[in-house]
């Protein structure tokens, strides 16, 4: 599901950009969406982990402009797409400064915005395919797949293991090994799913991460194992 904030000081103007949104709903998009109604709001929830895969923001708002807002959530935030929706175009320049997606101008055209909106998710669906995304009570993690060792599971708390941190959610092993298993993790234990780009060595019931991690590989998954991790080789070379 998709993440879509918005920024905007007149809630007639955000009241009429959900009414739009309902389009690709019907359409089969599914996304939830946030509301702000000034700059600070939208900046105290980056600060304390929030991160959306599309941000749609206001330029002339108080106490802080749009592009003002934008320079404080580039600190938490680098690559999300920002579609600036505003009355005026004074500040289309300054836009591109923060790495603006787009530029539309009120009253929004319905048939533009949507069209925006699509390209964005499509951009955002397409990143995501790189990166795992954990949301637990500490806030949103996003991790690069390829910086991921191994996950392991201990009951319904997952852990993701990186080279210098270790990051736990609540979810089930097979929910991540079904969704990620294209991306070259392989469960190599019950309680193991490994990123076999990592591998450095196996043994008979066990195998070595790049990292000296050992990770137990199941009796009925040894030979499942060879053979996951030589077509990962000549996928990768």
């Amino acid at each position: 599901m998709f993440k879509i904030a918005i920024c905007d000081d007149n809630k007639y103007d955000i009241k009429e950009m959900l009414k739009m949104l309902k389009t690709l709903w019907a359409e089969g998009v599914r996304y939830e969406v946030t509301c702000y109604y000034n700059g600070p709001e939208l900046i105290q929830d980056f600060e304390q982990g929030a991160r959306y895969h599309v941000l749609i923001l206001d330029m002339v708002m108080k106490p802080l402009n749009g592009i003002e807002t934008a320079q404080q959530i580039r600190k938490y935030d680098v690559s999300m797409p920002i579609l600036i929706v505003t009355s005026t175009r004074e500040y289309a320049l300054d836009g591109y400064l923060v790495n603006a997606w787009r530029y539309l101008t009120k009253p929004l055209d319905e048939s533009n915005f949507l069209q925006e909106i699509r390209q964005l998710l499509d951009y955002a669906r397409k990143a995501d395919e790189n990166y795992f995304f954990i949301d637990n009570d500490k806030g949103i993690v996003k991790l690069k797949l390829d910086d991921i060792l191994y996950f392991d599971s201990d009951l319904h708390v997952i852990t993701a293991h990186t080279l210098n941190e270790a990051y736990s959610f609540r979810s089930v092993l097979s929910t991540v090994e079904d969704e990620y298993g294209k991306y070259g993790f392989y469960r190599v234990h019950r309680s193991f799913l490994v990123n076999l780009k990592h591998v450095q060595k196996i043994s008979k019931l066990t195998l070595t991460l790049v990292n000296g991690q050992e990770c137990p590989v199941g009796k009925s998954r040894a030979s499942g194992l060879h053979e996951a991790l030589m077509d990962y080789i000549l996928r990768n070379r």
